[in-house]
């Protein structure tokens, strides 16, 4: 089984290369002795992925009440620096990724937690 996702693999980094794709890899696979199932996963790096994160992100900050530049702004939290670097809408809860500079660690914030941080 080794030999053919080897293989399988193979022709996916042929396809990446050709398509001038960021990623195109095997998944998860599951098999038996008489068949397998496998996921291919792929993603497209381009200007329109970068502009629709941009934009998430500016729509986000508008109907949170945040400001339209809150990602790369600095702030302070518990003695700690922290620099925004992401925005996880899927994580309704803390969707908004820190690192901090001291230990180099990401963390979670809630965006009542940003506010009040960016307004200080």
């Amino acid at each position: 089984m080794d030999l053919i996702l080897k293989e399988i693999q193979d022709a996916l980094d042929q396809i990446r290369k050709k398509y001038n794709l960021t990623s195109l890899s095997l998944g998860a696979t599951r098999y038996n002795a008489f068949s397998f199932t496998t996921k291919v996963e792929g993603k497209i790096a381009n200007e329109i992925e970068n502009d629709f994160k941009y934009h998430e992100a500016e729509y986000f900050a508008q109907i949170n009440g945040l400001p339209p530049d809150f990602i790369n702004r600095k702030f302070e939290s518990g003695g700690l620096s922290f620099t925004i670097i992401k925005l996880e809408t899927r994580n309704t809860k803390y969707p908004v990724i820190a690192l901090c500079k001291e230990n180099d660690k990401t963390y979670k914030f809630t965006v009542e937690t940003i506010k009040k941080v960016l307004k200080s």
